[in-house]
């Protein structure tokens, strides 16, 4: 079974550095949504419930036309119940101008207790004149007769309120699908036990991520940027007695983690960005094209501010450790 982010993570505070955690292996969580969201892209899978609400709309559209389609079909054949048996009919202005589909099944409700009654009262007779030691059978046949066409209209009455009956239920069920798919909860459970499939892959993907964003922010911009002061680096120093390790680490962790914990959410956060808007426009149309813009201007304005402020804090690092090797 996967483990959730919070075991993970829990796990790994348990065995290593939490600056570390937080730099390396929260990048590559945050990385691993944009993954899940690629992978249902590219396998078409569901990742959330709401990818599955046009579908549903779909079914509770195509619920709703057959339910209207049910109770158009019961008026006729309520009509007939009444016109040709032997049950009390309502005004028949009345019932050729009832809309209301709920007053028209109550309607039809009441015809079938109605005949459902009469034929009870039939079967009764039928027995009573079965059970006398002679009896007439001119006299069953004519029940037998009366029974016949009144059984036919309650049958084929009860089989259509039996059909309506069985599409409210679909159209309820799929009304409460849509539902639960458009729930914001339900969407964070499961993106979330989705998310925790690929956690293996996290730490992989965290340390990748911290190599790359080394050299290319560290290496390649900021160190070219940032002139080096000191003749020796820190680690030098360390090596070579002039400063001691506990203040090398201190330097680390109150500035150079921080820088990378900025450079490591540059492309995760860019990531997102672009995958997100192209996510959405195929899984989730219920959010507008603006919105998706939106989500890519933002995430493009945050991987740029954390370029930038990792860039400052890397100069206040350096900075600091020239005065301390100074």
């Amino acid at each position: 079974m996967a483990l959730t982010v919070s075991e993970v993570i829990e796990k790994l505070v348990d065995n290593a550095n939490l600056g570390k955690l937080v730099t390396d292996v929260g990048s590559g969580l945050a990385l691993s949504v944009s993954v899940v969201m690629l992978l249902g892209l590219a396998g078409r899978m569901s990742v959330l419930p709401a990818d599955r609400a046009p579908e549903l709309r779909k079914a509770v559209e195509a619920a709703e036309a057959r339910l209207e389609a049910d109770h158009t079909a019961l008026r006729p054949v309520v009509q007939d119940f009444f016109a040709g048996s032997a049950v009390p009919a309502p005004d028949s202005a009345a019932l050729g101008a009832t809309s209301d589909p709920d007053a028209l099944v109550g309607l039809a409700r009441r015809a079938i207790a109605g005949s459902a009654s009469r034929l009870e009262i039939i079967d009764a007779q039928v027995s009573a004149l079965v059970a006398k030691p002679t009896f007439s059978r001119s006299d069953v046949t004519a029940l037998m007769d009366d029974k016949a066409p009144l059984a036919a209209r309650h049958d084929r009455l009860l089989a259509q309120l039996d059909l309506i009956d069985a599409d409210q239920a679909r159209l309820e069920s799929a009304k409460n699908e849509l539902t639960d798919a458009l729930s914001f909860p339900n969407n964070i459970e499961v993106f979330t036990n989705n998310t925790s499939a690929v956690l293996a892959f996290a730490v992989i993907f965290g340390v990748i991520l911290s190599q790359v964003s080394r050299l290319l922010f560290v290496t390649w911009i900021y160190e070219k940027r940032v002139p080096r002061q000191a003749a020796l680096t820190s680690t030098q120093a360390v090596q070579t007695g002039k400063i001691s390790r506990q203040q090398s680490d201190d330097l680390v962790r109150d500035y150079y983690r921080y820088v990378e914990g900025c450079i490591n959410m540059v492309m995760p956060t860019l990531l997102f960005g672009i995958v997100f808007p192209i996510y959405a426009s195929q899984k989730l149309p219920e959010i507008s094209v603006t919105a998706r813009l939106a989500v890519l201007v933002v995430a493009v304005a945050i991987s740029a501010a954390l370029a930038i402020g990792g860039f400052a804090t890397y100069k206040e690092y350096r900075r600091r450790v020239d005065l301390l090797l100074g």
